[in-house]
């Protein structure tokens, strides 16, 4: 399946478990279409990297936004 959406929708109409971010999600478990499931499994993370065009300048307001991001503390493992 090629999209969140698509994975999703499958998994909601009983197609197949599916493991997906919580955000993605969410609209379908609010509205009991789908459930969580506790697991046993290790919890997920992933990284994110901030990129930037060595040749643009950011606003003022993305240079706080960056600056926010780059200050972030990972979760601690659960």
């Amino acid at each position: 399946m090629g999209s969140t959406e698509a994975i999703k929708q499958a998994a909601a109409e009983g197609l197949g478990l599916a493991c997906l971010s919580l955000c993605a999600v969410q609209d379908l478990i609010t509205l009991g279409r789908l459930v969580v499931l506790n697991t046993t499994l290790p919890r997920l993370t992933r990284h994110f990297y901030l990129v930037r065009h060595r040749q643009k300048h950011f606003s003022a307001n993305l240079e706080r936004f960056a600056a926010h991001c780059v200050a972030m503390k990972p979760l601690p493992s659960e």
